[in-house]
């Protein structure tokens, strides 16, 4: 929350493993109940930003959540406890697809939460706000969701109130998480989304593909990054600069380049020969929000 521009977490709330299946069992039913509010959300933003949510796509999203089990905790495993870090940081450019996710992920990992980002997106993320914090209240459950959302700089207000929060997660590309990592003390992660990689040997046969993918990544706001040429090499130091990658599409017929690419680029997802938005959905890994303890008696 916010008080007198200070930036407070409730920190310290007991993990309760039935009420969080049951919130998160109530926020789908919720959100999906309430799908023509959402859509509404959605045609106000595409009217701000120009960039077309899709119901869809949060449907998935969802279905996703649903398989991750609360037993991330593992309490099966004999001396081994796991627990949440604490209190998380989210900078990124506020795409709802994020904000969802994030969201329901924190509460499953038994952490607090603090987005930060851009007014982009301003209606939809109102809506995903203000449901899972009404449901939080309807439990009596501690858990701190907050999303700082306006058109200043609120980057830099993370930067500044990094004390406060035990891991920084951003969501973006790799170049300008060279920035955010400079100034922050604290570890941080990156997540690349709606930055894509793809090495492409130009064909007749794939230019309708390309240019499909063209027109997806212009209306929702994604950068392809094309490499080609021969010098495998520095495609993948280029691919392998930071950390892993989200989504790299490879268009080959050579089975040896593909081979080799496969075998070094550090990725998420690889698709080849196929359209990376087929499948794109934004999925954080939930075990990086976690700390496992071994228990010695």
């Amino acid at each position: 929350m916010v008080e007198n521009n200070e930036i407070v977490i409730k920190r310290n709330y007991t993990f309760d493993e039935n009420k969080v299946k049951s919130i998160i069992n109530e926020f789908c039913k919720v959100f999906i109940s309430k799908k023509s509010t959402i859509q509404k959300a959605i045609e106000a933003d595409f009217k701000v930003d120009r960039i077309k949510l899709d119901y869809n796509n949060f449907f998935k999203q969802l279905e996703n959540i649903k398989k991750i089990s609360v037993s991330i905790f593992n309490r099966n495993l004999t001396n081994t406890v796991t627990t949440g870090i604490g209190d998380i940081a989210v900078m990124f450019d506020g795409c709802s697809y994020v904000t969802l996710d994030f969201v329901l992920k924190a509460l499953l990992t038994h952490n607090n939460l603090y987005l930060f980002s851009s007014d982009y997106m301003l209606a939809t993320n109102t809506v995903i706000i203000t449901l899972i914090n009404d449901i939080l209240k309807k439990y009596n459950y501690g858990a701190s969701i907050k999303h700082l959302q306006a058109k200043t700089d609120l980057f830099r207000e993370a930067v500044l109130n990094q004390d406060k929060f035990d891991l920084l997660v951003y969501v973006g590309d790799k170049y300008e998480f060279k920035k955010i990592k400079n100034d922050f003390n604290k570890p941080v992660i990156l997540k690349e989304y709606g930055h894509v990689f793809v090495y492409a040997e130009p064909t007749e046969e794939i230019k309708q593909t390309l240019l499909k993918m063209d027109h997806y990544a212009y209306d929702n706001n994604i950068n392809l990054e094309y490499l080609t040429g021969d010098n495998l090499e520095e495609i993948i130091n280029k691919i392998n600069e930071i950390s892993t990658n989200d989504t790299v599409a490879l268009f080959t017929k050579n089975s040896d380049k593909a081979f080799e690419l496969i075998s070094r680029i550090n990725t998420e997802k690889i698709f080849i020969n196929k359209s990376p938005f087929e499948d794109y959905i934004f999925n954080f890994d939930a075990r990086l929000l976690t700390i496992e303890k071994k228990l010695i008696y």
